[in-house]
């Protein structure tokens, strides 16, 4: 089955939607990437990215959200993937706010105007929302607060203890 892949989000520079099969190699080229994933998981192998974008339409089917493929509006090519991923923290179902840019789209503000947007649909939509705490690429702190989170305390998602922020 083709699954719709009309826009969720449409902002200045960037368009939000569903993924499809045919984006497995922009997505086995991102999540392969292991500077891009450092955050988030170990690099992805080809079969393992195949499996994860299958897990994302099973999401789109089941009424859930999941992962978005973030477009460049002007050229119509992929910048990355940004959405709202079911989690368990602490024992408790949550929806985090993730975003993945792919790095030759580093430092141009897509992550920032894709994640306030998805910020917005999901307070439209009335979801809570956590965000992981990670580091800057230079290993500084990084404030949890900047796509617009509270700093919460620490929490477990999986086996990892991560700085969590509730999403405002």
């Amino acid at each position: 089955m083709q699954i719709a892949t009309q826009p969720i989000i449409n902002t200045e520079r960037l368009t939000l939607r569903e993924l499809c099969h045919d984006d497995l190699a922009f997505v086995t080229e991102l999540l392969g990437d292991a500077e891009v994933t450092r955050f988030h998981a170990s690099p992805y192998s080809p079969e393992e990215a195949s499996a994860w974008l299958e897990r994302q339409l099973d999401l789109y089917q089941d009424g859930k959200h999941g992962m978005w493929l973030v477009l460049n509006r002007k050229s119509g090519r992929p910048v990355g993937l940004v959405g709202l991923v079911p989690q368990t923290v602490d024992g408790v179902s949550e929806t985090e706010l993730v975003y993945l840019i792919h790095r030759k789209h580093w430092r141009h503000g897509y992550a920032t105007e894709a994640a306030f947007a998805v910020r917005s649909l999901a307070r439209e939509e009335r979801v809570r929302l956590h965000r992981r705490a990670g580091l800057r690429r230079d290993d500084e702190e990084r404030p949890v607060d900047r796509h617009g989170a509270d700093g919460v305390g620490v929490g477990r998602v999986d086996d990892d203890e991560l700085a969590l922020g509730d999403v405002r």
